[in-house]
């Protein structure tokens, strides 16, 4: 095992590894590779679900959207429905009393 550093003339520092010094620095070079690799697959499945997630969550929110339309659609109509009930009830006074009338009318006929 060696390792020689040499300073030449010009200032700049020469490294020279041995056999071994070399294989550990290839070693840490591919674990570094590797991780660096793994880190990235991480990621990009994360944003994948993410992606699927916020695809789930459109579809979600349009399917809410329309049923907030059909229920405002069908409240809108409570009013018309109210009025046309209180014309009803109005109706339905007037023709019991016209009834009796009738009947009070063929009884005192007889």
């Amino acid at each position: 095992m060696s390792m020689d550093i040499e300073r030449h003339d010009d200032g700049h520092w020469h490294f020279k590894l041995g056999p071994i010094e070399k294989w550990v620095v290839a070693a840490a070079g591919t674990t570094l590779m590797g991780l660096a690799y793994l880190t990235y697959q991480g990621i990009s499945d994360t944003q994948l679900r993410q992606g699927s997630d916020l695809q789930d969550i459109k579809t979600q929110q349009a399917v809410t959207n329309a049923q907030l339309s059909a229920l405002s659609k069908q409240l809108s109509d409570v009013p018309v429905m109210r009025q046309t009930t209180a014309e009803i009830k109005v109706q339905v006074l007037r023709n019991t009393q016209d009834i009796r009338d009738l009947q009070h009318t063929n009884s005192t006929k007889k």
